[in-house]
């Protein structure tokens, strides 16, 4: 695989873990839904199956 692609898909987890604690901290103080944050993870299940 070539370089660029590795560092494409670091660059995706990253900003992909980082939203992700976004949406649990806001989750955590009640500015999101619980349906909000399981779209989220829902999604996040999605982009981990096509990386796979």
């Amino acid at each position: 695989m070539p370089a660029y692609t590795l560092h494409a898909i670091q660059r995706l987890v990253l900003y992909h873990v980082g939203a992700a604690a976004l949406v649990f901290d806001l989750y955590a103080v009640g500015i999101l839904s619980l349906f909000t944050a399981l779209s989220f993870a829902i999604m996040l299940v999605k982009i981990a199956g096509i990386l796979w």
